[in-house]
């Protein structure tokens, strides 16, 4: 399993971090496009960066009797190691072409996620799950915007974790039964526009992960924009440009931003689209491999230097994502445009402090 950032991890005092909170949605940015839904924008050459703070709320409920550890601080190492079961799930995962990271380890155990994008960057599919300390794995969190992409996973995943339920949770997979109850603990699936199986073992309880937010707030940033030659409006949350062209187009640069007051930056969004009749391959790289440069300029912060890398790094046109040094990391490349199936009409990258965690009883 692959984990970026400094070797062994980076390691921060865990009350550095708030913590997330489970059992409720979490506040979105106010402005700016879903991490999973986003779609591309039509015509022209159009450049955006979103950096939202986005907070997390609600305790996660569920599990069991077991009690929670002991209060007090602990060490969150941002990746990380995942032994025993979890790494055999992994490897299982990564046999079906799924892409994996640790996003951080406790001394209670840890989080890791795999990804795998279809229908050329799509659809995206995830398994993200937690383990203890000697890898047994203790909960799932696995979504797909479709259920046969996610299917086989699914099968997978059973056949590593909890074999003895694997005819009752692929029955169940892909409809809304909901809650149910196996041997090896409590399941329960949905369908929507996105399909969803979590899992929690009997017994266990889950893990809090922690909160990353950059050094840099929405304010600051606006204010760094607009000595670039930016025009940003009364709330600071929209900023634009004149983008240099690096084909026959000129477009616009657009940065928004949400904050909360001087809160870090907690999400990002940077994204290039250009699906015109004159639009290039290579000026889209171009402006994109700009875009990036300008965001990561502007926005600082733990992480932030070896997401910028990883970004430049997984830039080959296909899609990707990664936890990297915490950050869930996303770079997806959409094909295709009214005259060319084949352009990568637009890309983005999204920076943001993950996904909100559920249990079989949400």
């Amino acid at each position: 399993m692959s984990s970026y950032g400094p070797p062994g991890g980076q390691q921060y005092p865990q009350q550095q971090y708030e913590t997330l909170q489970y059992g409720g949605p979490p506040r979105p940015p106010r402005r700016g496009p879903s991490p999973l839904l986003i779609g591309g924008i039509v015509g022209g050459v159009v450049v955006a960066v979103v950096i939202a703070a986005l907070v997390i709320s609600s305790l996660l409920r569920g599990g069991s009797a077991e009690p929670p550890p002991a209060a007090g601080p602990k060490t969150v190492t941002l990746g990380g190691d995942s032994p025993g079961q979890a790494k055999a799930l992994t490897e299982a995962l990564t046999a079906s072409k799924m892409e994996c990271s640790v996003r951080f380890t406790v001394n209670d155990g840890g989080l890791a996620g795999c990804f795998l994008w279809t229908d050329r960057g799509h659809t995206q599919s995830e398994v993200r799950f937690q383990y203890r300390t000697d890898g047994t794995v203790i909960a799932v969190n696995a979504q797909s915007l479709k259920a046969d992409a996610l299917r086989p996973l699914i099968a997978t995943l059973a056949g590593v974790v909890f074999p003895a339920d694997q005819d009752p949770v692929n029955q169940a997979f892909g409809t809304d039964r909901g809650k149910f109850d196996g041997s090896w603990g409590t399941y329960n699936t949905s369908t929507g526009t996105i399909t969803r199986f979590v899992a929690g073992k009997s017994g266990a309880s889950p893990l809090s992960p922690p909160r990353l937010k950059a050094d840099t707030p929405s304010s600051a940033a606006a204010t760094a924009l607009k000595a670039k030659g930016f025009t940003c409006d009364e709330s600071d949350e929209d900023c634009k440009n004149t983008f240099p062209s690096y084909n026959k187009h000129t477009g616009d640069l657009t940065i928004r931003t949400t904050g909360l007051g001087s809160d870090g930056i907690s999400y990002l969004i940077a994204s290039v689209s250009d699906t015109s009749k004159d639009a290039l391959e290579s000026a889209n790289y171009d402006a994109f491999a700009a875009l990036i440069e300008t965001a990561f300029n502007v926005v600082h912060g733990p992480g932030t230097a070896a997401v910028r890398e990883w970004i430049t790094k997984n830039t080959d046109g296909e899609s990707h994502t990664a936890y990297v040094s915490g950050w869930r990391v996303e770079l997806v490349v959409n094909y295709g445009s009214p005259y060319e199936p084949n352009l990568p009409g637009y890309i983005h990258a999204t920076m943001y402090t993950d996904s909100l965690w559920t249990t079989p009883d949400q």
